[in-house]
């Protein structure tokens, strides 16, 4: 969850500069919090999309991002993103099939091989449809079947999907929020100079 707000310090100076009048600046600091939290959620989904391979498109992003608005009562306002882990065949994986299949998530990351010991991950498709990167798991007993003989042996041994990060992270780490944070912060404080100018203009014009 992303929060956006603003510092005590500066709903003093808001307080202040509107002569202490709550009401004038509650309202100030709803409309200024609710137009910084809009814009936010297009930036971080430009900061993740940049970043990320794969079918993450900047709208795709933004869709699963939730804002939850500011009130006169309630001063700020926060940013929900949802899901969980995605498949890593979402992002890129490439290579041929009897092959070491490699993939990476970011843009900026070197495609890794996908094996390990000697457990090369391969892509399938599932009775239900859906497509994966997949290893065979070698954990032991639960995580396998035996063959007609009553013997495990590597291909016999259950399939495990492969996942990489969500789209929570994607938008909430180092790739999507933090990224734009600072330019979050400015924007807010310069919604919070035009809310209060305008406020002033209007007294003052009355």
């Amino acid at each position: 969850m992303i929060h956006i707000e603003v510092s005590k310090s500066d709903i003093k100076k808001i307080n202040k500069a509107l002569d202490n009048s709550e009401k004038n600046s509650n309202k100030v600091l709803r409309k200024a919090i609710n137009d910084t939290a809009k814009k936010a959620l297009l930036l971080i989904a430009r900061a993740a999309g940049k970043e990320y391979v794969g079918k993450f498109k900047i709208s795709t992003l933004k869709e699963n991002m939730v804002l939850k608005k500011a009130s006169v009562g309630s001063l700020e306002a926060s940013i929900n993103a949802r899901g969980g882990a995605n498949d890593l065949i979402d992002f890129k994986v490439s290579g041929k099939a009897g092959k070491v299949l490699k993939a990476k998530v970011l843009k900026s990351s070197k495609l890794e091989k996908l094996i390990k010991g000697d457990i090369k991950a391969f892509i399938t498709t599932f009775s239900s449809g859906h497509t994966a990167v997949v290893q065979r798991d070698s954990g032991g007993m639960i995580a396998t079947r035996r063959n007609k003989s009553g013997r495990i042996t590597k291909h016999n041994q259950r399939l495990k999907s492969l996942y990489s990060v969500s789209i929570p992270s994607m938008l909430g780490g180092e790739h999507g929020f933090l990224k734009v944070e600072g330019e979050v912060n400015t924007l807010l404080q310069e919604n919070l100079s035009k809310e209060v100018a305008k406020l002033l203009e209007a007294k003052g014009a009355s």
